[in-house]
């Protein structure tokens, strides 16, 4: 596999875990709030117990696509500069 195309699959999956990201924030958002807030449970007839159970849940997954975005973007980040580096070494010497 060139560089190249593990710079492409890198953005690729690094725009997915983006998308997991922003739907786990929600949900991580929405089920913090009510825990910050019990008035507003309370409003909404929410059962704590499942909003504490579902907030626990995410941050696992929460914390893994967080990771895959880290490596993925420091993959992004620094294969150019590999590629840079690889073809700075194949010129020829110059006079």
């Amino acid at each position: 596999m060139s560089l190249s195309s593990l710079y492409l699959w890198a953005k690729k999956i690094h725009r997915w875990s983006l998308l997991v990201i922003i739907l786990l924030t929600l949900i991580m958002a929405g089920t913090g709030t009510l825990m910050k807030y019990p008035g507003l449970g309370e409003l909404v007839n929410a059962d704590f117990g499942l909003v504490r159970y579902v907030h626990r849940e995410m941050s696992g997954w929460f914390s893994l696509a967080m990771a895959i975005m880290i490596l993925t973007g420091l993959g992004m980040y620094f294969i150019p500069e590999i590629i840079k580096s690889q073809q700075k070494q194949n010129l020829p010497p110059t006079v």
